[in-house]
This record gives C-alpha cells, structure tokens and sequence, in this order.
C-alpha cells in the first residue's frame, strides 16, 4: 500500500513546517497542485479539517503567487471543481478547502445520509453563503434550493454551478418567521458571518468592514406552498436567527417532518429552539453523538455549535449512523 505523502507531513513537525513555507509555490505550478490535490482527496474527513484550519486563510494577506486554476474535491463518487482565480484567491482557496474540511461532522452526516437506504429527495440550503452545501447534493443529482439573501455571494456560486454543469435553484431572499423586510450586515470579507438577528449585527459592526443592505424576507412554508415543494432535508446557518426560520416553517415541520441540520452558537438561543421543537415531534441530538438524546439541560451545556433535530416518527432515519469514514 502506498503511503499518502499528504498525511505524512501533516503528521511531522519538521516536514509540515517544510511544506508551510513552500505551499504557495508549489499549488502555484499546475503539475505539483495536481499532484497535491490528489493526494488531498485521499485524506481522511478529520486530516481535511487539519488542512483547511491550516491553509484556509493563505492567500488572506497577500496573493501573491496566486494562479487561475481549478481544485478538485471528491465527495462520496462524484468530482466537484471549485474554480480558483488571481484576484478572488483569498475567497476562491478558501471555498475549496471548506467543502470537505470545515465542519465535517454536518460533511459526514451528508455523506452517509446520502449513502443510505433513506437518500434524500429534496434538499433546503438556509443561508447558503456561497453554496458550498449546496454543491454537495447538487453533485449527487438531489433537488436542492439555495437559500441566500446577500447578493455577493451569488457570482461565484453560478460560477462553480456553471463549471460543474449544476442547475441551481437560487433564492436571494432571507428566511425568517414573517413575510416583509430586513437589514442584513455583514463583513466585507467574511460574508459568512451576515446576520438579521440584532444581537449579532451589533457584534458585527466592531469590524473594520461591514456592510448592511436591505433583503426580502420570505418564510419557508410560504415557500413550499406556493412552489408545491417539501425537503426532506434543511440546513439552517442563519448566526442567531435560526428560531425565526424555524417558526416559519412550522407547516412543513409538522406535516413533512424533514430533519433540520441548525447551528447553535449563542447559549441564549438553545431554551426556545427546544422548547419549539420538542412539542412537534422533534428529538435534539448533538451532530458529534448521535447516540444520546438531548434534553433541555444538556442541550443548554453543550459546548459544541451544530445540531441535528430528527422526528420521533422518522426514528428509522437513525439508521444511517455510526457516522464514520
């Protein structure tokens, strides 16, 4: 068996130190990125994440050395390619190491939903970003409906939907519990950040770069009736603003019982998103332990930032865990 040079430097002091400081160059030249980008797909979802903590945010000061290229990234069968430009290096690179290597437990939970026996149909991208989400289940043939208010991120997901021939359905509207408007802000560079909720746009505005915009704001029930589509499957990613999704979406919560993939960041937030879904139905687990319940208590104690909310009826979908590689 041969061994993946990749995984040996980033299991060596030395030899990762090395490789640091020649990265830029060496992912620079097409056949040594091609030759790193192989071995990149090999690596385990764990050693991704390494790799993505490490070298995300390369080309963030400077670009130089930067190239106009493509990174390719296996999810599951299928090749996704993630379009790289001088100019756009900083957002571009980063994009294409979060796909596989940023929040891997929801990656994972993907890769054996998708696997499984209970693959699902229709997939809802809350607060999208640049639709890296997106991209996975697009890729494997699922309906998919993108979700993203901030018009920023829009070209360069139809460029990486228009290079891997996706036929994306993108909705630029934010989600909430009410149908009307709203202002969103965000940092000029991290749009990933954005947010309605009031608390986290006060935080936002310590930045050096921010922007706020006026979005519509639809509800996803509205949504489904008037499009006559129901997800099996909704990711929500909204920063605070993820129980005004929810109550929107009461309906289809109720009636369709998808599972709700949501983050959880503030403490403060966690009481009202049980307290709403506990009486539908709903039971809370932490993505990281699929085999413990969680209640009220430790839901609130919990340390880690992404759920997964599954209905007591649809407990045969428990069956794609244990999550592993």
């Amino acid at each position: 068996m041969v061994m993946n040079p990749l995984r040996i430097i980033l299991n060596s002091t030395k030899l990762l130190k090395m490789f640091s400081s020649n990265i830029k160059t060496l992912i620079r030249f097409k056949y040594s990125r091609k030759i790193i980008n192989f071995y990149y797909n090999e690596l385990s979802f764990a050693e991704k994440k390494r790799f993505h903590s490490r070298y995300k945010r390369l080309y963030r000061e400077s670009e130089k050395y930067g190239f106009n290229g493509i990174w390719k990234v296996k999810f599951l069968n299928n090749r996704i390619l993630i379009p790289i430009s001088k100019g756009e290096m900083w957002l571009n690179w980063d994009m294409a190491l979060t796909l596989s290597g940023h929040d891997i437990e929801i990656k994972l939970f993907y890769h054996n939903f998708i696997k499984s026996d209970f693959k699902p149909k229709v997939f809802f991208d809350v607060g999208a970003n640049y639709g890296i989400h997106s991209l996975i289940f697009l890729s494997n043939n699922i309906k998919t409906v993108t979700f993203e208010p901030n018009v920023k991120c829009k070209p360069f997901f139809h460029k990486m939907c228009t290079l891997n021939n996706f036929k994306p359905c993108l909705v630029n509207k934010a989600v909430g519990e009410i149908s009307g408007f709203a202002s969103l802000m965000f940092p000029e560079r991290e749009t990933w950040l954005g947010s309605l909720e009031a608390s986290t746009k006060q935080k936002i505005k310590d930045y050096k770069q921010s922007t706020q915009i006026e979005v519509e704001v639809i509800t996803l029930d509205n949504y489904c009736k008037l499009n006559n589509i129901f997800p099996d499957l909704i990711k929500i990613d909204t920063e605070g603003f993820e129980i005004f999704v929810l109550k929107g979406a009461s309906h289809i919560l109720k009636e369709h019982k998808p599972i709700v993939i949501f983050e959880s960041n503030k403490k403060e937030e966690r009481l009202p998103i049980f307290d709403f879904l506990t009486p539908l139905g709903y039971i809370l687990f932490d993505l990281l332990n699929l085999k413990i319940e969680l209640n009220p208590k430790s839901f609130l104690e919990n340390e880690r930032t992404n759920y997964v909310a599954i209905h007591s009826k649809e407990k045969q979908l428990l069956e794609i865990r244990p999550f592993t590689e």
